[in-house]
């Protein structure tokens, strides 16, 4: 998997690219629903299969107050999306000037533009660009115009619940690990560094690892 950081350190369009992008935090089942119908398409036209990512998470610029803790690093990331099978990766650094950037110039200059977008994958509820203009409405005019196809991935639900990243820091957050796990498609994990504690698993008969 080749990973651009940013659509400036692309060499430009030179092949046709199934396209999908989002934050992809935790790459949860919804997230691999959308990526496993982008994979399928590239596999079958013979295009790329791409996604656009940001780092940090839009909200630490947007409304730094309301952030969310992340469910795993960009790293451990980048690697679930090559797991899944994306061959191009752009980590867009999402900055006070990228989110002025208006829906039509990024799907216009920099998906099509750059990235050589000719059909795009996305949740139904994806809103994005300045003022989150852009929606289903605003992209469906771009398939009507021919400019790429456009396919709206369903999304998953497990116990009646449509699986998100908020869904899974809810669940980690009051412990309940089984259905974090239902949501992700694999056991929440941790990664750290790890450091000195107060000693006190040697109270309880077996040692504990305490991660910074």
């Amino acid at each position: 998997m080749r990973v651009f950081e940013g659509f400036g350190s692309l060499p430009g369009p030179t092949r046709r690219a199934s396209v999908a992008f989002g934050n992809f935090d935790g790459v949860h089942r919804g997230h691999r629903q959308i990526l496993d119908a982008v994979v399928a398409d590239a596999r079958v036209r013979g295009t790329v299969a791409a996604v656009v990512t940001f780092v940090p998470h839009p909200l630490r610029v947007l409304a730094p107050e309301r952030a969310p803790r992340m469910i795993e690093t960009p790293e451990d990331r980048l690697e679930r999306l090559a797991a899944a099978g994306v061959e191009v990766v752009v980590r867009v650094a999402f900055s006070p000037s990228f989110a002025r950037v208006t829906a039509a110039s990024f799907i216009e200059d920099l998906l099509v533009g750059r990235l050589g977008c000719d059909a795009l994958f996305l949740g139904g509820d994806a809103r994005f660009g300045a003022g989150r203009e852009g929606d289903a409405a605003f992209l469906a005019r771009y398939e009507r115009a021919g400019v790429f196809a456009m396919h709206f991935v369903p999304p998953v639900v497990v116990d009646g619940v449509r699986v998100s990243s908020s869904g899974v820091r809810r669940r980690v957050a009051t412990g309940d690990m089984e259905g974090a796990a239902a949501f992700l498609g694999r056991p929440f994990s941790l990664k750290g560094t790890v450091v000195t504690g107060a000693g006190r698993g040697r109270t309880l008969g077996f040692p504990t690892a305490n991660l910074s």
